[in-house]
């Protein structure tokens, strides 16, 4: 693994919050005259920092895809970035609310395939990640890390027993691995498995019987989380109760799943 500290001068805060913003538009293009007052006021939050790249992410806006008329546009390409890898990768392609186009991932438009956009979907990234680990009070100097490693978090899971009968307990072991040199943010979530029912454990949501758990891992870090769900007892015999993990960071995330037969 490739570790390096650089120090540079910067204006940005790439630590903190952007600054909120106000505009007010006093011209009136109908009338083509100035108001008295603000025709428009229009109040921008700020947004979250971003202190870390990592190259199997894509920075490219893409393309937008008119579902009315079946064309695609260009989105923004000032503010493109191509990220160099091992191999192509996909153009990202979204709708025009900008979710994606899940239905046109894998059409090929010519000299790029329609896609997600990250290099990592195609795992032809180089695995190389920058972060931002401090900077000065007025933002003059920044330390940046820099790392090479496939992902950012590894997420596994165990169940125990892997065959139990109905209205038995199962207990699952959810094991969270910072593979960096740097602290990261993680979500996890865990829909509670079909045929069972939540027992005991933390940072379960009632709302979407789910376990959603937050939080942050130090460098190179670890977090358990164990928890447990009752099989319903109605649940016929060679039933598979499956549970799958999904965990979101600040690049490509992972998953995990565990199987247990009813006997």
């Amino acid at each position: 693994m490739l570790k390096a500290i650089i120090t540079f001068n910067c204006l940005e805060h790439p630590l903190q919050k952007t600054t909120p913003f106000t505009i007010r538009l006093g011209y009136d293009p109908a009338t083509g005259e100035y108001a008295d007052t603000p025709l428009e006021t229009k109040t921008f939050g700020p947004r979250e920092a971003v202190s870390q790249f990592h190259d199997s992410i894509g920075y490219y806006p893409g393309l937008w895809y008119n579902e009315d008329r079946g064309k695609l546009y260009f989105w923004d390409v000032a503010a493109s970035a191509v990220v160099p890898a091992q191999d192509n990768y996909t153009t990202k392609i979204t709708l025009l609310d900008n979710t994606p186009a899940y239905d046109l991932y894998g059409i090929d438009i010519g000299k790029t395939m329609l896609g997600s956009g990250n290099p990592g979907d195609n795992g032809v990234q180089f695995g190389l990640h920058m972060a931002v680990v401090g900077q000065g009070k007025r933002g003059e100097w920044g330390l940046i890390q820099l790392w090479n490693s496939p992902a950012l978090l590894d997420l596994t899971m165990k169940v125990n027993p892997a065959v139990v009968r109905p209205k038995g307990a199962l207990a699952y072991t959810l094991k969270i691995v910072n593979t960096t040199p740097v602290r990261q943010s993680f979500e996890l979530d865990d829909p509670i498995p079909v045929n069972t029912t939540f027992f005991k454990g933390l940072f379960y949501d009632h709302d979407t019987n789910s376990i959603r758990w937050k939080g942050m891992i130090a460098p190179y870090g670890t977090q358990y989380l164990v928890f447990s769900v009752k099989v319903n007892k109605d649940v016929h015999r060679g039933t598979i109760i499956a549970n799958q993990a999904s965990l979101t960071d600040g690049a490509l995330g992972d998953s995990a799943s565990a199987e247990t037969a009813i006997k």
